[in-house]
């Protein structure tokens, strides 16, 4: 696919000040979009109130099993994938469940 694609933070300093702004790979584009829509909660992005994952609505004390879990991930994550990321054709997504410290990533 065709096209520029932008780092993510964007460097609203050189936006301003009109100079060219960090560009990206279509690949790492669509894992930084990927990564959006994974850690965003519905309502949290007020241009689209959609865009995100709903699993961050859900009670995970209640959910008591990684297979409950897994299943509301994948399902949320395959819909989200589908409504706002065009570039990708989603049949399957896979979660594992591990403890990870986004501030890592």
């Amino acid at each position: 696919m065709k096209g520029t694609y932008y780092k993510t933070p964007i460097d609203f300093k050189a936006l301003i000040e009109k100079r060219d702004l960090a560009k990206t790979t279509l690949e790492t584009s669509i894992d930084q979009q990927l990564f959006l829509l994974a850690t965003t909660a519905w309502g949290e992005c007020k241009f689209d109130e959609g865009f995100g994952t709903g699993f961050w609505e859900a009670d995970f004390d209640m959910l008591k099993s990684d297979a409950n879990l897994k299943l509301l991930v994948k399902e949320s994550l395959k819909e989200a994938i589908q409504r706002h990321e065009k570039c990708l054709f989603v049949e399957e997504v896979e979660v594992e469940v591990t403890n990870q410290n986004l501030s890592t990533i």
